[in-house]
């Protein structure tokens, strides 16, 4: 390890470049509720939608979203367009521009300075949050 990438981890500084994708799969049409494993790139608008997240998946939406989210763990979500709804992740990326709006769960968030990335919403803590999400209905779900 270098020690640019020391000095970063031990800051907790993450930079967009330090999240690259190499050869995400693309989804342009979601059911209405889908699962995602690995890392995918969500394009086009989607509408009252649900996505679980596995544990280690990420996912990019470029385009537009509405609906649900929600990461099982250790899950990066990267925004290049706009996001309604309800957003629990750890990690979430926005690009320039991009635009999102609801209630949010994330651990981290790595936004590039002079974006104009515009947030509306709030932030609320798991126990608030698990108010808005079926959380059974997930794990029967992951059952299948």
């Amino acid at each position: 390890m270098n020690f640019i990438t020391t000095l970063k981890k031990i800051l907790k500084i993450d930079l967009y470049e330090d999240y690259i994708w190499m050869s995400p799969s693309y989804i342009d049409v979601l059911q209405t509720d889908t699962y995602i494993e690995g890392t995918k790139v969500l394009r086009g608008i989607h509408k009252n939608c649900n996505i679980i997240l596995r544990e280690n998946a990420n996912l990019e939406i470029d385009g537009e979203f509405q609906g649900k989210i929600i990461g099982l763990g250790n899950n990066i979500v990267r925004l290049k367009g706009s996001f309604s709804g309800i957003l629990s992740c750890y990690k979430l990326i926005m690009l320039k521009g991009s635009k999102m709006e609801g209630n949010f769960m994330i651990d981290r968030f790595v936004i590039p300075s002079n974006s104009g990335c515009i947030i509306e919403g709030n932030f609320k803590n798991h126990e608030s949050l698990s108010n808005e999400i079926d959380f059974q209905y997930i794990k029967n779900l992951i059952m299948i």
